[in-house]
């Protein structure tokens, strides 16, 4: 019987793909929870580059525990110079890996950035909102959480199969899917994790938290598959565009209260 939650096969911390059993999973269901897929020493260099991370991006202005993640996402600036290991995480051999084998062909990698979170997340899919790149192959998030987190305190719930069609349209149709007080009245599984484990998903899962403590921080790398048509070409250039568009209003936001 396959697992929702998966062990490596040895306490290495360098596992480098995923076995047959988790690939299927994965396939079938959009996502992935991985325990200890970093080592103890690394969890803590994550921690502390973190930190030191914190301390640069809320320097002018501090970090405000009033605003929903939903209304404004508070991103943590990450640099090689005080996050150095973080900063080469999408070029880990591991990560890579376990994306390369899930498209089996070229990849695209994205980001690797940190953010700190405030209330509830809705539920959501990862892209724009008019999204014309159905392909359930679009991409995957590697998610790490720098605290233990349960159902009830903001771990990652992900609705099962949502990243394929035709279950996907449908939840997009649904009536008040997008309210984030409408939580708890769709469906998903609660990727419960602790420091150290990833939660992998594709990028079409809708996923959504609840319960959270304002300031949990949430690691990614994204990587993209490579686009083979010039409707996938269209759709990642939206991407982008989208995803410039999302930081520059951060950014923006930053400077203008910087300024109040």
């Amino acid at each position: 019987m396959i697992q929702p939650v998966i062990f490596p096969k040895a306490n290495t911390g360098r596992r480098l793909s995923l076995n047959s059993d988790e690939l299927q999973f994965f396939d079938v269901f959009g996502f992935i929870v991985l325990k200890q897929f970093f080592s103890e020493s690394e969890v803590e260099r994550i921690h502390k580059e973190i930190e030191k991370a914190k301390a640069v991006t809320f320097s002018d202005q501090s970090f405000d525990p009033t605003i929903p993640s939903s209304e404004r996402l508070q991103t943590i600036q990450l640099s090689s110079a005080y996050s150095p290991f973080i900063f080469t995480l999408s070029e880990d051999e591991r990560a890579y890996g376990i994306a390369k084998q899930i498209f089996d062909e070229k990849l695209i990698g994205h980001q690797c950035h940190a953010s700190m979170f405030v209330g509830d997340t809705r539920w959501h899919p990862d892209h724009p909102p008019i999204n014309p790149y159905p392909d359930h192959r679009y991409g995957i998030k590697f998610g790490f959480y720098t605290d233990t987190l349960t159902a009830d305190t903001g771990a990652l719930r992900i609705i099962p199969r949502s990243h394929k069609q035709p279950y996907y349209g449908d939840l997009k149709k649904m009536p008040g899917i997008s309210n984030p007080e409408n939580i708890e009245a769709f469906p998903g599984f609660a990727c419960e994790s602790n420091p150290g484990g990833i939660v992998l998903f594709n990028l079409n899962c809708w996923h959504a938290s609840r319960g959270g403590k304002a300031g949990r921080t949430m690691l990614e790398i994204v990587y993209y598959s490579y686009p083979k048509s010039t409707d996938h070409i269209e759709a990642m250039q939206g991407q982008i565009k989208w995803s410039k568009q999302v930081f520059k209003t951060r950014t923006d936001e930053k400077k203008r209260q910087t300024q109040l």
